[in-house]
């Protein structure tokens, strides 16, 4: 659930319906919510067609289908449908942008709903009844959550010493589209724990990997796609057991093998009900920076806002800005974090600061060209991130070659003597291992180890991974440094 439904949400939840019923509605009473919510947006927005479509909806039976939705709590109802709710029954249309269009004026709407409904004579009423159900929300979060902790600590009761864990996330079905794998539409997110996987069934999570890159390498050809690029394709044989893999383990996740932060391009952001008072005539929106970073715990988000303004002229200009949308290049500060990505090449380990466009966008397949540096992407790890996230067959393959051949390279090395020659007089065998060991390092290098408290009050250490990936590769890791005896691919 994105950003405009969790604002419509708060404006025009089920406190509204219960509290102010038909009023809410009538957008066509003068004095109505509604009504006053258009009217500011309306001193806000620069673009005429805004104003008729949201007057049009709001009297539309459509409108009232989405306050029911919302009173009801249907699971279907999501931002997609309010969208083109608004966009159909208020007949708007800017061309190939109007569903940005929509989106900004629905979060607009949603702002000023919102302060108009605390304005009203009833507003005291549902602002108490908003926290008190936020506060259970949260209340029933922590329940949640300390049910699984205590469900996951009596599993691992008496279980062996050595570390588990590393959550990781998959969906129950996958398809190819246009040289990516990608979840099926309407496909079930879960998640689940590799290291169970190894420690039930052993090795063979990793391996089974490692065997699909030979298959992959050796079985697949290059193809020019319906939509004229450039795409590696499988045999239906080895395409279906690609699609089985993902579907029992999830994808690889080698994007975020490498990335350690993400700026986002900058965006107009309208404040809460208590913006409104800090000035004198319309609120003007404020610039917002959203920022992911990884740590041992996972992904976070976070951000930056600026709320200061310079001067009368910039004032005026952020009361005309529409809340959502992109910030202009020549409206950005010098001093605001520049849009990009910070990634750690998966060999050299070199940190190194790119573009969104260069290696970030590339994993979400229906974000345009001219859209790759402004797009407003997920968090890493929400379901909204991974149903748009993709992985290219090449990717795959590639990031199976390099696990497979480094576990190879680096078993030969400690089965067999370094310094021998081979039939050129060359050491090659120590060449391979040094390099089988630099790939197996760097892709081990993210995983760290993190403390978790069982039940008997002991503490017991799990593996925190940023990807599958790396799982996989620690798993290998271990059982080499365990001396194990692994199966040897077919060169």
């Amino acid at each position: 659930m994105d950003a405009i439904l969790a604002n419509v949400l708060v404006a025009i939840g089920m406190e509204v319906v219960t509290a102010l019923g038909r009023r809410v509605a009538g957008a066509t009473e003068a004095d109505s919510p509604v009504a006053a919510a258009i009217a500011k947006v309306g001193i806000q927005t620069v673009d005429a067609e805004v104003i008729p479509a949201l007057e049009a909806w709001s009297q539309s039976p459509e409108f009232e289908g989405c306050l029911n939705a919302l009173t009801t709590g249907e699971k279907d109802f999501t931002a997609e449908t309010l969208i083109d709710s608004f966009i159909e029954a208020g007949d708007l249309y800017a061309g190939v942008g109007t569903e940005q269009l929509a989106r900004s004026a629905l979060l607009a709407f949603g702002g000023a709903l919102e302060e108009a409904l605390f304005a009203a004579d009833e507003g005291l009423a549902i602002h108490d009844r908003h926290e008190r159900r936020r506060i259970q929300g949260v209340t029933d979060s922590v329940g949640r959550v300390e049910r699984e902790l205590s469900e996951m600590h009596s599993l691992m009761k008496g279980q062996s010493s050595q570390p588990v864990g590393g959550w990781w996330q998959r969906f129950d079905a996958y398809e190819f589209e246009e040289g990516w794998i990608r979840p099926k539409p309407g496909a079930v997110l879960s998640d689940y724990d590799p290291w169970d996987e190894r420690r039930f069934k052993g090795p063979g999570i990793y391996r089974s990997f490692c065997e699909l890159s030979e298959r992959m390498r050796q079985s697949s050809e290059i193809v020019i796609t319906p939509k004229g690029r450039m795409a590696y394709e499988l045999p239906d044989e080895v395409a279906n057991d690609v699609l089985d893999w993902c579907q029992h383990y999830g994808l690889p996740g080698s994007l975020l093998l490498q990335v350690e932060s993400v700026v986002l391009a900058p965006r107009w952001s309208a404040g809460g009900p208590g913006w409104a008072h800090l000035w004198e005539g319309p609120p003007p929106c404020y610039p917002a920076v959203t920022t992911f970073w990884r740590s041992s715990g996972g992904w976070s988000a976070g951000g930056h806002t600026y709320l200061f303004t310079e001067g009368e002229p910039d004032l005026e200009h952020r009361r005309r800005a529409v809340p959502g949308a992109v910030i202009s290049p020549a409206d950005r500060h010098e001093s605001w974090p520049r849009p990009g990505v910070a990634i750690r090449k998966s060999i050299d380990g070199e940190l190194t600061f790119e573009r969104l466009s260069d290696t970030w966008s590339r994993y979400f397949p229906e974000v345009s060209h001219d859209e790759r540096e402004d797009y407003d992407y997920p968090p890493p790890l929400s379901e909204d991130f991974w149903r748009q996230y993709g992985e290219r067959v090449e990717d795959f393959m590639n990031s199976a070659f390099h696990l497979a051949t480094a576990l190879e390279w680096v078993e030969d090395g400690r089965k067999n003597p370094l310094d021998e020659l081979d039939h050129e007089g060359k050491p090659s065998r120590l060449w391979c291992y040094n390099t089988g060991r630099t790939w197996l390092q760097s892709l081990t290098r993210p995983v760290c180890p993190v403390l978790l408290r069982r039940d008997d009050e002991r503490f017991e250490s799990v593996w925190a991974s940023p990807s599958l990936l790396s799982s996989l590769a620690m798993m290998g890791f271990l059982d080499i440094t365990a001396a194990s005896d692994l199966t040897r691919r077919s060169s």
